[in-house]
């Protein structure tokens, strides 16, 4: 067997012998011809079917694919994937790669914004910390689930980020009003709480019924990103009303 696969590997690699295939094929098997060679490019074709995976096991598969077309065919024919599952793997890997950059590039962006506006590098150091914590831990559930970024959740992190800062910049711009104002640590969170309190829980509550509503979707991909987006508001949530009045306590202790 071996000793066949290296003598056919060695005829393939012969751009003579697959002219003459390339001729013969049509004249003496014109139905195997129509379904192996692309009439209108002359290009040869072969369609393998296999179940639906993930983009990163169809790149591993085509990998493995290309290499073996490689050693059969040398340089006497280029071989190139085509058709839907390649196209999803290269739209899953842009997507996902772009997401991660644009998570990347938000974070940065917000910030800086968020110090430009509250011009304390303390109270914006504190938040962002605050703030990653629900994606953290969105990722984590992701990691240990077993579930890939695709082009729904990859997306998910910078949808979170963008809920949590902005409750963050409420609950920090009345808390620093409050502190500029002579108020001691625990009377400015406790007001600030009285104050904002309140509508971060119903808006939070509002979010997280809508994207619940995802999960009794038909498509698995919809399910996935309404339960995603539930776990990690749940966590912006606690992060926003428990963690980060906690972490404010621990690190804010200094006179405005």
């Amino acid at each position: 067997m071996a000793q066949y696969g290296q003598q056919s590997s060695h005829i393939y690699r012969s751009s003579s012998t697959l002219s003459s295939i390339h001729k013969q094929l049509p004249v003496y098997y014109p139905k195997l011809y129509a379904g192996f060679v692309h009439e209108a490019t002359q290009a040869g074709r072969i369609t393998l079917f296999g179940n639906m995976m993930s983009a990163k096991e169809l790149n591993r598969k085509m990998d493995t694919l290309l290499r073996m077309s490689r050693q059969a065919f040398g340089q006497s024919a280029k071989v190139s994937p085509s058709g839907y599952q390649p196209m999803y793997a290269d739209i899953v890997e842009y997507v996902t790669t772009s997401q991660v950059n644009s998570l990347i590039l938000s974070g940065i962006m917000v910030f800086v914004l968020v110090l430009l506006f509250i011009r304390n590098l303390r109270l914006t150091l504190l938040a962002a910390a605050a703030n990653l914590i629900p994606v953290i831990i969105m990722l984590g559930i992701m990691g240990w689930a077993g579930i890939y970024l695709d082009t729904a959740s990859a997306c998910i992190a910078a949808i979170v980020l963008s809920i949590c800062i902005d409750d963050t910049i409420h609950f920090i711009y009345h808390y620093k009003k409050l502190r500029r104002q002579g108020s001691t640590q625990p009377e400015a969170q406790r007001q600030t709480m009285n104050h904002i309190g309140s509508s971060i829980l119903l808006a939070s509550l509002v979010l997280i019924a809508g994207y619940s509503l995802m999960i009794f979707g038909s498509l698995k991909t919809v399910q996935l990103f309404g339960l995603l987006t539930v776990i990690a508001l749940v966590a912006a949530l606690y992060a926003e009303l428990i963690i980060f009045p906690l972490v404010l306590d621990r690190f804010d202790k200094k006179k405005y």
